[in-house]
């Protein structure tokens, strides 16, 4: 796992919502920023956890072993946003649209941390 590439993907996530919260703070309201801070705060606590649950993976891990830890990763993955989110309807029920705004936002910056050059070390190894 490149500790580089997921503090990238943790910047800009955080970038990106913060840039979200700040907009939305200067056209609508105070408590819509929150709302947007905690969209994004989601994603990036959800990412956190699926990071957390496959660098727990021995680096002689097998194919298999990979693929079921990948797996058990992004079903804890689904429920820290599921858990997060139950909480945010109830703290910010007239606010959703902005946290829902900001959520995808930072999944579009995960979706794009695909695309991002691995380390030529990693490729070599496979």
């Amino acid at each position: 796992m490149n500790r580089a590439i997921i503090a990238k993907l943790f910047l800009w996530q955080t970038v990106v919502t913060a840039t979200v919260a700040v907009i939305a703070a200067m056209a609508l309201s105070w408590q819509d920023a929150a709302a947007a801070l905690m969209g994004g705060g989601i994603n990036l606590l959800a990412v956190a956890a699926f990071a957390i649950r496959v660098a727990l993976l021995p680096p002689d891990a097998t194919a298999q072993a990979r693929l079921a830890a990948m797996a058990r990763a992004e079903a804890v993955k689904w429920g820290v946003s599921i858990g997060l989110f139950a909480i945010a309807a109830m703290i910010f029920p007239g606010h959703f649209p902005v946290l829902i705004l900001a959520f995808m936002a930072t999944t579009g910056v995960y979706w794009f941390a695909l695309l991002w050059d691995v380390p030529d070390d990693r490729q070599q190894r496979g």
